[in-house]
């Protein structure tokens, strides 16, 4: 048997060319000499930046100018557009849209001014972000590429209180309502935190509870309103403590604390005649204040109401809408003795003169100035409206007692109190029993002629 075998073709080996080294040679020194043109034209056109990362305002800045900057000048129109973001709002607190910022030939900055608003409100800090757009014509974003505006509002921080620091109602009312008020208008909403405290007993008695009041951004009160339940049973009087806890975006002033009186109505004097009249004309007596206790109806008539100042003249006005209410009040407790008070607020007359060696005024002080007031009032019942001047008595206390204390009160608060103190009340009074006999003690005894 023959060995025999067969050749196979052997692969031929690949091998480089020199025109395939010559080739790839050619590549590289076209990519580096693109790649050195691409360094020159970008050595050749400028870097541009905003001019701060951040920058600090408040709303009564006004006119802002945002401040684009090139590395150096060119020969070309450059054009930097923007974008606006953030949560400052188009309109309401600036005037700024997404625009461009034109940087003229042979200059290095250019400029655009926008409008910031001040809306009066209290608000939060706002914030506007600039943002460097795109293509940039001209030139290239550097490194500042987002220009921050923090905008602080200048507004102060509203204040809160209650509406009146005490309530007085009959149980027999069915609703009773309150008011919580700002001295300004916010532009947040403001939410206030209450608690109660009472002898009464929740749900049996009434059905105020612990809770919240919410005031709207633009507004300056909120009204809570809750029911009474009525006992047929006398019992005396229970007081509700409401206290505002905490508010936010606001400060709690006086009053703070709120007292809600529920008078038994088998408890006090009927003035339901004097209040019902007074209800249908809420335009006329709005001011007015009706109180009332066992023996007493109460009624207290603003000074502004009554007479200009430092005046003790009834003006022709109070006249004409007081006489259809006293008539009423004659008619209805003919029996009852009045009494009728002046009080003023602390502020001085005429200073350092106790002896009226030097004031020729009419009226020097508060003392006289309030005595004289509850004469013109108690004049006006008996010669206008008919009252029997046997049951009138008049009282002047100055600013003795005030109705609103003035304690620890400062600014708009304090001079509300000094207002709601300068008044005249009229005092009906249940006739007293007849006066029993007395034994002189001292002193001649009187003989009738």
């Amino acid at each position: 048997m023959n060995d025999s075998y067969t050749d196979f073709p052997k692969k031929k080996r690949r091998t480089r060319t020199t025109g395939q080294w010559i080739i790839t040679f050619a590549d590289m020194i076209t990519l580096l000499f693109i790649f050195f043109i691409y360094i020159t034209l970008v050595n050749n056109i400028p870097g541009v930046d905003f001019e701060e990362l951040v920058t600090d305002l408040t709303e009564s800045d006004r006119i802002v100018t945002i401040r684009a900057k090139l590395e150096f000048p060119t020969e070309y129109l450059v054009s930097v557009p923007f974008l606006v973001r953030g949560n400052a709002k188009f309109g309401n607190d600036h005037n700024l849209e997404d625009n461009l910022i034109l940087i003229p030939a042979g200059q290095e900055e250019g400029t655009f001014d926008f409008e910031l608003y001040d809306n009066v409100l209290h608000q939060r800090d706002k914030k506007l972000e600039i943002i460097m757009g795109g293509p940039v014509s001209n030139a290239r974003p550097n490194e500042i590429t987002t220009q921050t505006y923090q905008i602080a509002d200048n507004d102060p921080t509203p204040q809160v209180a209650w509406e009146t620091d005490e309530i007085e109602v009959l149980e027999t009312a069915g609703a009773v309502s309150f008011q919580a008020k700002l001295n300004n208008r916010s532009g947040l909403p403001v939410e206030i935190y209450y608690s109660v405290d009472s002898a009464a007993a929740p749900g049996l008695e009434h059905n105020l509870e612990n809770g919240r009041l919410r005031i709207l951004p633009g507004e300056t009160e909120i009204t809570k309103t809750f029911r009474l339940k009525t006992n047929p049973k006398w019992e005396p009087t229970k007081t509700l403590v409401v206290t505002m806890d905490s508010a936010s975006d606001a400060i709690i002033v006086h009053p703070q604390t709120m007292l809600i009186h529920v008078l038994d109505s088998l408890n006090i004097k009927d003035c339901r005649a004097i209040g019902n009249y007074m209800e249908a004309y809420p335009d006329v007596f709005a001011n007015f204040q009706l109180r009332a206790d066992p023996q007493r109806c109460i009624i207290s008539l603003p000074q502004e109401f009554l007479f200009q100042t430092l005046s003790a003249d009834l003006s022709s006005k109070a006249e004409q809408l007081l006489g259809p209410l006293f008539a009423r009040i004659r008619e209805t407790y003919p029996d009852d003795l009045v009494i009728i008070e002046g009080h003023s607020d602390p502020a001085p007359i005429f200073k350092n003169d106790p002896l009226r060696t030097k004031c020729k005024a009419r009226f020097c002080n508060n003392w006289e100035l309030s005595s004289a007031r509850a004469t013109s009032m108690a004049l006006f019942m008996i010669k206008q409206v008919g009252f029997d001047p046997t049951n009138l008595s008049v009282s002047g206390f100055a600013d003795t007692r005030p109705k609103v204390p003035y304690t620890e009160l400062t600014g708009e608060i304090y001079e509300a109190a000094k207002e709601a103190n300068r008044r005249v009340e009229i005092i009906l009074i249940d006739p007293t029993p007849e006066i029993q006999a007395t034994q002189l003690l001292y002193g001649k005894q009187l003989q009738a002629l």
